[in-house]
């Protein structure tokens, strides 16, 4: 029977967060980019209206193209015992995939540098013919989305979702904890500790629970 573990991004396979250096790196600065968290966690803006703020500071300032992407991308390191710990998954026999609300060229990044097998998001970068940037497509509520990514992905590999290990640590990794019986919470994001079946602080404690 194939085996499947699925790996949050941001948080979980690097110690920081893809979406602020990516806003950063493309112009915004680091006040815009508070304030507009800000603004959508005391329910100012709605999702989608933080999302088209981003990609409307981000058009203005005019910097970022597909090229410069791949200069980002070079900076986008992850853990460092994060290659380790899917060599491990892979002696042990599981299929690795990385499943994060990110955009999709920056997991396929991490997945080629990392040697994971699959990667799967919930946004993406558009671009023109010319390679200038357009906009990012997003399914918006990421919880959910990335469970319906989950429960797909568990259909077309013949598994069980409560039979496979889910490693995240924040919000958008709910749905899928309460759905596997196998969550692997990194850190201590309180929400997710009921859900957890084990929970670590580094992400190399996990070569001791597969």
């Amino acid at each position: 029977m194939k085996k499947l573990i699925f790996f949050d991004l941001d948080g979980t396979l690097t110690t920081h967060n893809t979406w602020y250096d990516f806003n950063l790196f493309f112009g915004m600065s680091e006040q815009e980019d508070q304030t507009l968290l800000d603004w959508y966690k005391r329910g100012i803006i709605s999702y989608s209206e933080w999302d088209e703020l981003i990609v409307k500071v981000l058009r203005d300032r005019n910097q970022c193209t597909k090229q410069r992407v791949a200069e980002f991308l070079s900076t986008a390191v992850p853990r460092s015992e994060a290659r380790d710990v899917i060599a491990a998954c892979k002696e042990k026999g599981y299929l690795s995939i990385i499943l994060s609300g990110t955009m999709r060229q920056i997991a396929e990044h991490f997945k080629n540098e990392l040697g994971a097998d699959f990667s799967y998001t919930t946004s993406e970068i558009i671009f023109d013919d010319n390679g200038d940037f357009i906009g990012i497509t997003n399914d918006k509520d990421e919880g959910p989305a990335k469970l319906r990514i989950f429960e797909k992905l568990c259909s077309e590999h013949g598994v069980d979702p409560t039979d496979t290990i889910c490693v995240g640590d924040s919000r958008n990794d709910l749905e899928m904890f309460m759905r596997t019986k196998k969550a692997i919470l990194i850190g201590d994001y309180a929400p997710l500790k009921d859900h957890a079946w084990k929970q670590i602080q580094g992400l190399d404690e996990l070569k001791e629970i597969l």
